[in-house]
């Protein structure tokens, strides 16, 4: 991996930008236009920038067209039935909870902060509190259902590319120059 400074004059066809939404994406494809425009172009290809999460969505459906049908694609969660599924879990829970909404809306902050600071399964379960401990137990609860039900959140979904043979003996094709644009972390 090379670190090189993103030009927006010079971006190949080939290249790809990652950002961390569409917004700054949306900027990026106008200020490159404006500036092709500026340079005296009549027409450029369209710069090829893009939120990181529609790209992994997009990793996701081509590995899901190219895997043989003996492996069951999982069902991608939309947010909100991530949240549902949350709700069932948590509602399972011996004793009385007040704010099941603000609880499940932790949850799933929490589930994606682990999977972003790729905790393993032993630093989630050390339970460092008695909140961290029942938050621990509701996600082994939570991680159980999605593999009983074969489905997939939005916090899983870079793992599960990553997990895939396709994927790891070259069967689809990257472009050859990816840039991270915005990204505090």
């Amino acid at each position: 991996m090379t670190l090189t400074a993103l030009d927006l004059a010079h971006c190949a066809p080939d290249t790809l930008i990652l950002t961390p939404n569409r917004r700054l994406s949306a900027w990026l494809v106008r200020d490159h236009d404006a500036l092709m425009a500026r340079n005296g172009l009549q027409s450029w290809p369209r710069l090829n920038a893009m939120p990181l999460d529609a790209w992994l969505q997009q990793l996701f459906e081509s590995l899901s067209l190219l895997l043989p049908a003996d492996n069951p694609v999982p069902r991608l969660l939309t947010p909100r039935q991530s949240a549902l599924l949350w709700r069932q879990v948590i509602g399972q829970d011996d004793d009385p909870l007040p704010d099941v909404e603000g609880l499940v809306q932790l949850a799933q902050q929490a589930r994606a902060l682990a999977f972003r600071w790729r905790w393993t399964a032993a630093q989630l379960a050390g339970g460092f509190t008695p909140e961290h401990a029942r938050f621990a137990h509701w996600h082994d609860l939570y991680q159980a259902r999605l593999r009983q039900e074969n489905l997939l959140d939005q916090p899983g979904l870079l793992q599960w590319i990553l997990e895939q043979p396709l994927l790891q003996r070259g069967e689809l094709t990257f472009p050859r120059t990816i840039f991270l644009h915005g990204f505090n972390d």
